[in-house]
């Protein structure tokens, strides 16, 4: 009776039937149709780019924006005169314009329909001493303050004109009250110690 030895060819042809067997049921490539799901997604990124072409289109229409702005304001005062926040920023319109006869004219109407309002009254204050009146521009200012004693703009532009003038130690007290108001202001810190030694030197 004789051992029977393993047949080495017939176990590596199974090996192989094997292989092919396992490799023919791998999942197929993405058919046509799986591929037009995936081409289905790219009229996304081209509306994107859609809204990406639209957004970067929006530079030349803000060239407009100062005409459009300006008469909006004048369309905001003609039906409420004297609007406060609308006739400060057409002033500085108009002033950027070189209009200041216009807006100094605008200024002082705005205020005669609202006299106690504090941003009008800094408003004209500005445009007093565009025009140079220098006297009329501080008077302006005052009656601000008595207004809004804390207003930071009324006393730091009050304490420069102050200081145009030579009259350091009133621009120095303006200076020092409107560190109270903003005491961790650095720039407000220099200008009150440069001012100090300047006056009292």
């Amino acid at each position: 009776m004789t051992d029977s030895k393993p047949d080495t060819k017939t176990t590596t042809t199974a090996a192989k039937a094997s292989k092919t067997t396992t490799a023919k049921a791998k999942p197929k490539a993405p058919s046509a149709a799986s591929k037009g799901k995936t081409a289905t997604t790219k009229p996304k990124t081209t509306t994107r780019a859609t809204k990406t072409g639209k957004t970067s289109a929006t530079p030349p229409a803000k060239a407009g924006a100062g005409k459009a702005s300006e008469e909006s304001l004048r369309a905001t005062l003609t039906s409420n005169p004297g609007h406060p926040s609308s006739a400060i920023a057409l002033c500085a319109l108009l002033v950027a314009k070189d209009k200041l006869p216009e807006a100094t004219e605008l200024a002082k109407s705005a205020l005669s329909l609202r006299p106690r309002n504090a941003g009008l009254l800094l408003n004209q204050a500005r445009m007093q001493q565009k025009a140079h009146d220098m006297a009329g521009a501080e008077a302006t200012y005052r009656r601000a303050l008595a207004l809004d004693p804390a207003n930071l703009p009324a006393l730091r532009e009050l304490a420069a004109l102050n200081e145009q003038q030579d009259r350091l130690h009133e621009a120095l007290f303006l200076l020092r009250l409107a560190l109270q108001v903003s005491p961790d202001h650095s720039k407000l810190k220099k200008r009150v110690r440069s001012l100090r030694e300047r006056a009292f030197a």
